[in-house]
């Protein structure tokens, strides 16, 4: 009888391939929402802009992506201001 618990798979990846498919889903939302980034995480701290689950997940890709930056290969990116 096979066990219904399993391990979970690891998906090893590149950094630099990691962040081009963040760089893909950050420009798409970009685009959607007309702002950077940057913009929408300062208007919803400043209570400008309601937090979605849509914005929430964009906002910590967002956050993955400027941490991969600055701690991976690709470091000294202008997005590593991030406060």
């Amino acid at each position: 009888m096979a066990s219904i618990l399993s391990e979970p798979k690891t998906v090893r990846s590149s950094v630099s391939a990691m962040i081009g498919r963040l760089e893909t889903f950050i420009s798409r939302m970009e685009r959607r929402y007309e702002c950077t980034s940057q913009a929408m995480l300062d208007d919803v701290r400043a209570g400008r802009a309601r937090e979605t689950a849509e914005v929430s997940r964009w906002l910590g890709e967002y956050q993955a992506l400027v941490s991969l930056r600055a701690h991976g290969r690709e470091a000294g990116s202008a997005t590593n201001n991030i406060e």
